[in-house]
């Protein structure tokens, strides 16, 4: 006998006998696939169903004359198969690589402008099947001004979006530091199948799900913003498409205080998949965004351990990212944060408001970050971010006391904000407010709702 459901993979069909789970055949269309036969697939199709992932190290500033390294170490293959690596420049002065196909390449940062200039590299991973998948990394060369680049902010990812919904990406909460205000916006997408966005230059472009099979999608889409002098930022979502699979969660455990030259474990066991009792599994992916780069144990594991660095000048803010896979390729991200402090100074302590909020589709409420503090006495800066949920527009992410609009919804949905606080020496708190939107069945007009000043509050770890 054999199950009487299959599962499309790679753009082929499988069946797999009940008796011999190591038994595939391909080619013949089964209808209502489901994540049993998933699972049953997962260790006898591997040789082409998932790309490599293409991982760069973090967006850089530099100055002009410097040694600048690009690093794609991180990058991997879910198959655990071999990759070649191809480094091109899509942006800026032209510069020499010293190699464009190994895993890390080098050059000189070029004479800029006074209002400093971004440059752009593209890096292609291909495995042996030929299957491809690409990422871009920002070096921007500070000229005599200082001027800073602007700060991209591609919107919470999206879960649960059933195929032919409309969806909206949302771009609004970028920023520039100078606030000369962002000039204009580009919307890329990285991966997935092909969607056509209503503009790729505006704010909040729209797309609808498309059909992807009961197994779901992750479409990645990838923002660039740039500011008055031309300088760039960027900044990835992710969009899960899903049918009868449903995607995992990631879990990067708690943010963690440290000293420097002292071994560090993360915690990504909390993640889970909703799926787990029909058999699905995940993989784990850590990677550093920020911060002086340390060496993991093993990139693929739940908790790995680092040690971190030893010869800081000053206390320093190390950001890591956890990025869970299951059988059928969809995905989660979260992040965490270890403050390396180097003498007495403690973290800033974050303070969201309330625990919790509602608010009408539509509508606007004020968050409150005005009870943060910091233990030492330091001045403290503000950043607000959503995390999860259907896309709010903030009034001023870097504000105490911002305002925040919801877009319209089809059902009620909670939607994520975290804030951010960091001190003079650059330690970070952070800390969440859980905001239930109510779906009214209509159209409804901004209007301002207090959030209340009850409910408790608490300091969580980062999620993303």
């Amino acid at each position: 006998a054999y199950l009487d459901s299959g599962v499309e993979l790679g753009g082929k069909y499988h069946y797999v006998k009940m008796t011999d789970l190591n038994e595939k055949k391909s080619g013949f269309p089964f209808a209502g696939a489901d994540i049993d036969a998933v699972a049953a697939l997962s260790n006898v199709v591997t040789d082409y169903v998932n790309a490599p992932v293409a991982v760069i190290g973090q967006d850089q500033a530099v100055s002009q004359g410097d040694t600048v390294t690009l690093d794609a170490t991180a990058s991997y293959d879910p198959d655990g198969g071999s990759f070649s690596y191809l480094w091109t420049q899509s942006h800026g002065t032209a510069v020499a690589l010293s190699n464009s196909t190994t895993v890390q390449v080098a050059f000189t940062a070029p004479a800029v402008a006074a209002g400093g200039e971004s440059l752009v590299f593209k890096l292609t991973v291909t495995d042996s099947g030929g299957l491809d998948s690409y990422a871009n990394t920002i070096v921007t060369v500070t000229g005599s001004s200082g001027n800073l680049p602007p700060v991209a902010n591609a919107g919470p990812d999206q879960n649960g979006i059933a195929q032919g919904d409309t969806v909206t990406l949302n771009g609004a909460n970028s920023y520039d530091p100078e606030s000369a205000g962002i000039q204009s916006y580009s919307w890329i997408q990285l991966s997935g199948t092909s969607v056509s966005l209503s503009s790729s230059s505006v704010e909040k472009p729209v797309f609808t799900a498309p059909f992807v099979g009961t197994s779901g999608e992750n479409l990645v889409f990838e923002l660039t913003v740039s500011d008055n002098n031309g300088l760039l930022g960027k900044d990835r979502c992710s969009v899960a498409i899903t049918d009868k699979n449903l995607p995992p969660s990631a879990d990067a455990g708690a943010d963690q205080l440290a000293g420097s030259g002292v071994l560090v474990t993360l915690d990504g066991a909390g993640s889970a998949d909703p799926d787990t009792n029909k058999g699905d599994q995940i993989s784990y992916h850590w990677r550093q965004l920020s911060g002086t780069a340390v060496v993991f144990s093993d990139y693929s594991v739940a908790s790995p351990t680092f040690t971190t660095p030893s010869a800081l000048a000053g206390d320093e803010v190390l950001v890591f990212e956890l990025t869970v896979t299951d059988l059928a390729g969809l995905l989660s991200v979260d992040t965490c944060i270890v403050n390396v402090a180097i003498g007495s100074n403690n973290p800033p302590t974050a303070d969201a408001g309330p625990a919790t909020a509602t608010m009408v589709e539509g509508a606007s409420i004020d968050l409150d970050g005005s009870s943060s503090s910091d233990p030492d006495g330091d001045a403290i800066t503000y950043r607000w971010t959503q995390k999860t949920g259907p896309p709010l527009t903030f009034s001023d992410p870097l504000a105490i006391q911002p305002s925040v609009t919801s877009s319209e919804v089809t059902a009620d949905e909670v939607a994520v904000v975290e804030l951010t606080v960091t001190d003079a020496s650059g330690l970070q708190g952070t800390d969440q407010i859980s905001i239930a939107i109510d779906d009214t069945g209509a159209t409804v007009e901004a209007a301002t709702t207090d959030s209340g000043d009850g409910g408790g509050c608490f300091l969580s770890h980062v999620t993303n």
